[in-house]
C-alpha cells in the first residue's frame, strides 16, 4: 500500500434532513477501501462528497498529492475518477453501446481510443450479449453490471463504487468480487459501499461510519 494517500478530502460537511456528514480528513489509499456502517450513517452521501461535484460540501481535496483546484488539475482528476452510484440512473432509450461510448467520450477519451477502452470493459462485466440492447429492456441485474462498466472504461486510477453487488445474482457477484481482488494491488484506489458485508474478505482497508462521522475507536 503506498505510504502517501492517493486521494484526501478534508472538511467534508453535509447536513441532509436528520443526518450531518462531518469529517474532517478522509485519506483514500490504494488497495480496496470499504466504507461500512448502519443504515443512515451516511456512506452514500459521503460517496457523493467523494465525488467532488457536491463544491460546497467539502473544504479541499488533493491527488496524486496535487490540490485539485484550477482547470489542468481538475481535469485529471476527473479524468481519473470512475463513479458507480447505487441509483441504477440510465438513459432508458440508448442501448448499451451507445451509454458507454458516451460514457467514455464524457470522461475524455479520444474516439480513436474508445473502442479498445469499451471492449476491455465490457469483457471484464462479460455483457458482450447486451450491447445491442436498449438499457431500459434489462433486468436489473443487468442495468447494474453496465452501469459498473461505465465506470471501469480507461481503467480509473480512482473507482468509487456505491453497493454495486445490489441486485447482481451469486455468479455476478462471484465474477465481480474476483475483479476487484485482482485490481486491489495496481497502484490504484477503489472505494465501495457494501452493506452485504461480501467485499470485507478481500478489503484492505475499512472506513466505519456512525451517525455522519468516521469511527476511529481500536474496537471498530
Amino acid at each position: 500500500m503506498s505510504r502517501e494517500p492517493l486521494y484526501s478530502v478534508t472538511g467534508i460537511r453535509w447536513r441532509r434532513r436528520a443526518l450531518t456528514l462531518n469529517i474532517p480528513q478522509l485519506d483514500i489509499y490504494s488497495g480496496l477501501t470499504v466504507i461500512s456502517g448502519e443504515n443512515g450513517a451516511g456512506k452514500s452521501t459521503l460517496m457523493e462528497c467523494l465525488t467532488l461535484q457536491r463544491k460546497r460540501k467539502f473544504a479541499g481535496a488533493k491527488w496524486n498529492s496535487h490540490p485539485v483546484v484550477g482547470l489542468s488539475n481538475r481535469r485529471d482528476f476527473f479524468a481519473n475518477l470512475g463513479y458507480v452510484p447505487q441509483a441504477l440512473v440510465v438513459p432508458s432509450n440508448w442501448t448499451v453501446q451507445q451509454y458507454l461510448q458516451f460514457a467514455g467520450v464524457a470522461r475524455g477519451h479520444s474516439r480513436h481510443e474508445l473502442k479498445e477502452l469499451v471492449e476491455n470493459a465490457v469483457g471484464a462485466l462479460r455483457i458482450e450479449a447486451v450491447l445491442p440492447r436498449r438499457i431500459g429492456s434489462l433486468s436489473g441485474g443487468w442495468k447494474r453490471r453496465v452501469l459498473i462498466a461505465q465506470g471501469l472504461i480507461g481503467e480509473p486510477e480512482l473507482l468509487l463504487l456505491d453497493e454495486p453487488l445490489s441486485g447482481l445474482d451469486k455468479a455476478a457477484i462471484a465474477g465481480f468480487v474476483e475483479l476487484l481482488d485482482s485490481r486491489k494491488n495496481q497502484e490504484r484506489a477503489i472505494v465501495a459501499v457494501d452493506h452485504s458485508g461480501t467485499l470485507r474478505s478481500i478489503m484492505t482497508n475499512e472506513v466505519i461510519l456512525r451517525e455522519g462521522v468516521v469511527d476511529d475507536s481500536p474496537d471498530s
